[in-house]
């Protein structure tokens, strides 16, 4: 018998890039309404310290997914 592993096919560069962008979008939106921020002012979203949490949740997001596509059939 010859038992080859599966192989595992890493995902695609855009498909990465949404899923980080999605994460990142997410994040800000339910942070901003945990605050109370006015998400409608364009203060709210080019602020630079406001994208501080969302980024590190996008990160954490596109790490988890690699993951996950990484061990799914185990």
């Amino acid at each position: 018998m010859n038992s080859k592993a599966p192989q595992r096919r890493r995902p695609p560069v855009w498909r990465l890039v949404i899923e980080f962008f999605w994460g990142l979008l997410l994040a800000r939106v339910i942070l901003g309404l945990i605050d109370g921020d006015n998400l409608s002012s364009a203060e709210a979203w080019l602020t630079p310290r406001v994208w501080g949490y969302p980024l590190f949740f996008a990160v954490v997001g596109v790490y988890s997914y690699l993951y996950w596509m990484r061990h799914r059939d185990d």
